[in-house]
C-alpha cells in the first residue's frame, strides 16, 4: 500500500511538472499565422489538470485558489426547442467559435446592451428539403414569424440559399460560366423579382415587419432537374440570387447572387460579376451578403490550391480586397443544404483571419442560412451541431427551426 502511494505520488509530481514546464496544447494558446493567445483558455486547462490531481490526495482544503472556476470562453446561443452551448473543444463544431475568441473578435457595447429577446440575426432553419412551391414558402415563413420563441424584432432574417425555386426564363440571352458578364446577372433579375411577389403577400410583410427590420431570401432559378444521383441539382443554365428585403417598405435593397461557382457549375452558372453587390450598409451595419459556394473565397485551402493566373484566383483577391476594406460588421451566408458543420468551418476560419489581420477588433456577427438535409444519404450530424458550427460565438443569433418537405 505504502509502496502504491509512493508511486502515485511520483506520478503526479511529474503531471505536475509537464503541465507547467510543458507546451500548452495548440488550440488553447495560439493561432501559428498570427500567433494570437488564448492564455485565459490555457489557464482553465491547467487549473483542470492540477485540480484533479490536488483532489486525489485531498489537499484541495488548503489550496482555495485552487477552487473550479468556469470556462472563460465559451458562449451560448438559443434555439428553438434547444438551448444549445454554441462553444465545444472538438475539433468539428468548435473550430470556428475558437477562432472568433483566438483572433480577438469581440461583441461590442451596442450589442451587449441588447436585450435577449432582441437578437440581432433570426436563422429560419428549414429542418429537411426546402419548400417545392411558393404556398408552401409562405406558409413556412409564417410559421416562423409567428413562433413564440421569436421575442422581439430582429435586425436581420436570415433563409437558405434556394429557398425559394422558380423557373429559368427560356427567352434568355446571354453569356454564363466564367464567361458571365455583369449584365447577363441582371437580365434574371426581373424574372425572380417576379417570383418574390408572389411570396411577399401582404400577410407575409405583415408578419415580417413585426419581427425584422431586414429579410434575406435565397432565390434559385433553374432550367430543369434531372431525376439521377444528385437529385436536386439542376442540369441546365442556371443562378442563385438573393433578395435583401426592407419590411418596412417591403422593398428590395439589394439583388446579388452566386459569384463562386463549384466545380460543377462552371459551364452552367450565370455568375454575379459585380462583387460590389455584396456589400451594403442596413441600417447601422455593415453586411457582407454571400451566396452558397461564395464563403469558399476566403478558404485558405481552397485559395492554396488555385492555379494562381486563373479565373478563381482572380476573383478571390477582389473578393477579399473589398471585404477588408468594406470591413463588415455582419455577415449573412446563404448556403443550400448543411448536414454537418465542416462543410463551411475551414472557410468561416479564413474570413475571419482576414478580417482580423486588418487590426479590427470590433464587433463581427455572423451566420449561415440552415438547410438541414442531404440529398445522397441521412445527415451526417444532429441540426445541434449543424446550428453551433455555423454562427458566431456570441448570443446574438436566433434559430427557429421549421419542418421542410
Amino acid at each position: 500500500m505504502l509502496k502504491y502511494s509512493a508511486i502515485s505520488v511520483k506520478v503526479s509530481l511529474a503531471k505536475i511538472f509537464i503541465v507547467f514546464g510543458a507546451t500548452a496544447p495548440q488550440h488553447l494558446v495560439s493561432d501559428k499565422a498570427n500567433q494570437v493567445p488564448c492564455k485565459k483558455a490555457f489557464l482553465h486547462h491547467r487549473r483542470r489538470i492540477v485540480l484533479g490531481i490536488f483532489r486525489k490526495f485531498k489537499f484541495l482544503g488548503f489550496l482555495p485558489f485552487l477552487s473550479e472556476q468556469p470556462n472563460p470562453c465559451p458562449k451560448s446561443s438559443e434555439t428553438a426547442g434547444l438551448h444549445l452551448e454554441k462553444f465545444s473543444m472538438s475539433v468539428n463544431t468548435g473550430r470556428v467559435h475558437n477562432e472568433c475568441s483566438r483572433l480577438g473578435i469581440q461583441p461590442s457595447s451596442r450589442l451587449h446592451a441588447m436585450p435577449e429577446n432582441r437578437p440581432l440575426i433570426v436563422r429560419i432553419v428549414v429542418d429537411g428539403s426546402p419548400p417545392p412551391n411558393f404556398v408552401e414558402v409562405r406558409k413556412m415563413l409564417l410559421r416562423a414569424f409567428g413562433d413564440t420563441i421569436w421575442r422581439g424584432k430582429a435586425s436581420f432574417a436570415l433563409t437558405p440559399g434556394g429557398f425559394i425555386q422558380a423557373p429559368f426564363p427560356g427567352n434568355y440571352h446571354g453569356k454564363h460560366g466564367w464567361d458571365s458578364r455583369p449584365g447577363d446577372f441582371r437580365k434574371l433579375v426581373p424574372h425572380a423579382h417576379k417570383a418574390l411577389k408572389r411570396i411577399l403577400t401582404a400577410e407575409v410583410l405583415s408578419a415580417a415587419r413585426d419581427r425584422a427590420n431586414f429579410l434575406t431570401l435565397g432565390i434559385d432559378l433553374n432550367r430543369d432537374k434531372g431525376k439521377h444521383k444528385m437529385d436536386r441539382l439542376p442540369r441546365g443554365i442556371h443562378a442563385e440570387l438573393i433578395a435583401v428585403v426592407e419590411t418596412a417598405s417591403g422593398e428590395v435593397m439589394r439583388w446579388t447572387g452566386k459569384s463562386y461557382s463549384l466545380g460543377w457549375q462552371e459551364k452552367t452558372l450565370v455568375h454575379e460579376t459585380d462583387l460590389g453587390s455584396h456589400l451594403l450598409r442596413c441600417g447601422k451595419e455593415r453586411v457582407l451578403v454571400l451566396g452558397c459556394h461564395d464563403l469558399n473565397m476566403f478558404s485558405n485551402r481552397s485559395y492554396a490550391n488555385q492555379k494562381p493566373d486563373g479565373p478563381r484566383r482572380e476573383r478571390c483577391d477582389r473578393m477579399r480586397q473589398l471585404a477588408r476594406e468594406f470591413r463588415p460588421t455582419v455577415i449573412l451566408h446563404h448556403p443550400h443544404s448543411t448536414d454537418s458543420p465542416r462543410i463551411w468551418s475551414t472557410a468561416w476560419g479564413g474570413l475571419l483571419q482576414l478580417l482580423s489581420r486588418q487590426g479590427d477588433r470590433k464587433a463581427l456577427s455572423y451566420a449561415s442560412g440552415i438547410g438541414y438535409y442531404n440529398d445522397l444519404e441521412a445527415p451526417r450530424r444532429e441540426l445541434r451541431d449543424v446550428l453551433a458550427g455555423t454562427s458566431c460565438c456570441d448570443n446574438h443569433v436566433l434559430d427557429v427551426v421549421v419542418k421542410g418537405s
